[in-house]
């Protein structure tokens, strides 16, 4: 990134052209072969995008019924609820989402186990400096400088065209290289326009700020997060997932609630389960009342209580409730744990029988 703001750095100008070309050519090459030429790769946005979200066809369609409603004319309705307009429309506030303070400085974008809370995804202290170097790159006769605007610009074009967690931090990575890349040009060319004691003085200023910026994020970090809305991050599942392994052997089934979502995924990890082996049984992923080995995954809350038909008959079976199930009655006489988070709060209970 560097060498796109200093280019005399590259004797050659030709040389830099195609390094230029020849590097952005490479980047969206693999960009697409992930998405579109890999088996699977575009099936999440063909999920996500605008134009198959049923949210973005049921706003159309509650305006076109309020028109009718109102008995407006239908050269009228046609003009203005329509679907070019209604996914414009769409895709521009998904798209300035990803440019707001809010997203980038206060409070930061989704899925919601990435917040720190109290911060965004960048420092506060390098806002001035980011507006000094966005200012100066667009007012530079350099037409080299125009390249990290024109990255910036772009930058949230696909994301805008998703729906799903939006703003979204992974989808809006690509954007924070340019980002701090005009915090870094905004300080230099700010410094230049001092010298002696008052650059000394003005490093050490900001330098400190910069300081309690982050030690601020660490604080927030390690002590916030670790309680804050904490049902976000999973915290619980490498507890559980542990003890049902310690038993794995000695039950017949496991019947595992997903009212937290894919939680495959998760104890595939924890339990370390062999890879070959899952592919063997047809990669069950996380669809419902299916499983793998002896695990069953139920949208039930609580599988101990509720007894599904649907689930699998057997001798010894563990069941793992979400925390906050009733049943008090239901456990006498039954061995269970309860698996808390760290402010205390239930994420499993584990019965036994």
């Amino acid at each position: 990134s560097i060498l796109y703001l200093y280019p005399t750095w590259i004797k050659s100008r030709k040389k830099y052209k195609i390094s230029l070309l020849l590097s952005f050519f490479i980047i969206s090459f693999i960009s697409f072969s992930l998405v579109f030429l890999i088996k699977g790769g575009a099936g999440r946005f063909s999920q996500v995008n605008i134009f198959s979200y049923p949210e973005t066809r049921l706003v159309l369609e509650e305006q076109i019924r309020e028109d009718g409603m109102s008995k407006a004319p239908v050269f009228l309705t046609r003009v203005f609820h329509n679907k070019v307009i209604n996914y414009s429309l769409a895709f521009v506030s998904n798209y300035f989402d990803y440019f707001s303070g809010e997203f980038l400085f206060i409070q930061g974008g989704l899925p919601n186990w990435y917040k720190v809370p109290g911060l965004g995804l960048i420092y506060i202290v390098e806002l001035p400096f980011i507006l000094i170097g966005l200012f100066y790159l667009f007012f530079s006769k350099n037409r080299y400088h125009k390249f990290p605007l024109m990255w910036l610009i772009l930058a949230p074009v696909t994301a805008a065209f998703t729906v799903d967690d939006t703003p979204n931090i992974q989808r809006a990575i690509v954007m924070f290289p340019m980002i701090e890349l005009m915090a870094v040009y905004g300080f230099i060319s700010f410094m230049n326009r001092f010298s002696g004691s008052g650059r000394k003085v003005l490093t050490v200023f900001f330098t400190l700020l910069l300081f309690l910026n982050f030690f601020y994020f660490i604080h927030q970090y390690f002590i916030h997060s670790q309680v804050h809305r904490n049902w976000y991050r999973n915290e619980g599942f490498g507890q559980m997932v542990n003890l049902v392994k310690k038993d794995y052997a000695r039950y017949d089934k496991i019947i595992v609630t997903k009212s937290f979502g894919g939680v495959y995924p998760l104890i595939l990890f924890y339990i370390k389960y062999d890879p070959s082996q899952y592919q063997k049984e047809d990669s069950s992923r996380d669809k419902d009342n299916t499983g793998f080995g002896k695990f069953f995954f139920t949208t039930s809350a609580c599988p101990s209580i509720d007894r599904d038909p649907d689930f699998p008959k057997a001798e010894k079976i563990i069941y793992v409730d979400n925390g906050s199930c009733p049943g008090y009655k239901s456990l006498i006489n039954k061995e269970y744990i309860y698996i808390t988070r760290k402010d205390r709060t239930r994420v499993f209970r584990i019965v036994y029988e």
